[in-house]
């Protein structure tokens, strides 16, 4: 672990303002990536690129309080519950990192907690772990086309919201870029930094990591956005990966609906399950005609991040890469 910056040197948002997808069309793309975040009928979107400067923000979404954490050098969105032992928790950006990867404090205790372990390493609350929460990671086109009244974390009121209407100049392979992501430089050059590759996988290969009864997988996005359906099995419990129509998101979910277990294959315009022949959304889970019109598969908690970052984490991961 080494440190970099001192405490709160990038602000976590921690009094949240919204707005609507009206107000917050002209500085957020269709293309732009939103972490997704519904609880109890209340739907929140957090643009990636204003993520990227604040790496943290401290929400209550649907009457639970939750921390919305994004990881820009490792690529990962972890969503957890803030509430452990019975302390609702406020967390802000250390400075440190544990390879590579955000490592978080609390405000009441001054501990350290790590992202992609989802527990504290230091301080009084050492051994504590936040419970995950299962989030989408996609285009913000897609998020609002299921959620058309979601309330979006605004860009124009944050006080670095001026860098979205004066993007700053970097200097990439391709020449002189203006970019709005304080770190797009960074993602360009992720191949140069880490150029190895472990059981067979390029540790720049953005992954889907899922733990489910102690045991992790990781998911070769590539792979899925080829295959763009995967029904898979993970300590015990039936699993659907899924690719969104648009190739930039997947998605994971239980494959139990009530007592039957689905088994489901790519279709045009999203999935089919063989044993009712349903018609489903890839990026809802959402059952759009057949029999089961109106069922909703149960969404999975998973982890994007590049896989020399899941994998330094979860060394005993399984992993698929088609």
């Amino acid at each position: 672990m080494h440190v970099s910056l001192a405490p709160d040197s990038i602000r976590s948002i921690d009094r949240p303002c919204f707005e609507s997808p009206d107000q917050a069309a002209p500085l957020l793309h269709e293309t732009d990536l939103i972490i997704g975040v519904e609880r109890d009928g209340d739907a929140r979107a957090y643009p990636v690129n204003l993520l990227s400067y604040h790496e943290i923000v401290n929400d209550v979404v649907g009457g639970e309080p939750l921390a919305i954490t994004w990881c820009p050098l490792c690529a990962s969105a972890v969503v957890y519950d803030r509430r452990v032992g019975g302390r609702t928790l406020e967390f802000g950006v250390s400075g440190f990192l544990y390879r590579s990867n955000l490592m978080l404090f609390d405000r009441k205790t001054g501990s350290l907690w790590s992202q992609l372990l989802g527990g504290a390493v230091t301080g009084r609350m050492r051994g504590a772990k936040l419970r995950g929460l299962p989030f989408v990671q996609q285009t913000w086109a897609a998020w609002r086309e299921e959620h058309p009244r979601t309330k979006v974390l605004t860009i124009r009121r944050d006080e670095l919201g001026e860098k979205f209407t004066e993007p700053s100049s970097q200097s990439s392979a391709r020449g002189v870029e203006e970019s709005n992501s304080p770190y797009g430089t960074y993602v360009s050059k992720v191949p140069v930094y880490f150029p190895n590759s472990h059981r067979g996988v390029p540790d720049a290969s953005l992954v889907l990591g899922v733990v489910d009864g102690g045991r992790s997988k990781a998911y070769v996005v590539l792979a899925l956005q080829r295959r763009r359906a995967l029904n898979d099995v993970l300590a015990g419990e039936p699993l659907l990966l899924a690719a969104d129509d648009d190739s930039l998101s997947v998605h994971a979910f239980s494959r139990r609906v009530g007592t039957r277990t689905l088994t489901f294959r790519a279709v045009r315009g999203g999935l089919a399950d063989r044993e009712t022949r349903s018609r489903w959304s890839a990026a809802s889970g959402r059952a759009l005609a057949g029999p089961l019109a109106g069922a909703r598969l149960e969404r999975v908690s998973a982890t994007p991040a590049y896989w020399f970052a899941w994998r330094n984490f979860h060394p005993a991961t399984a992993v698929w890469k088609g």
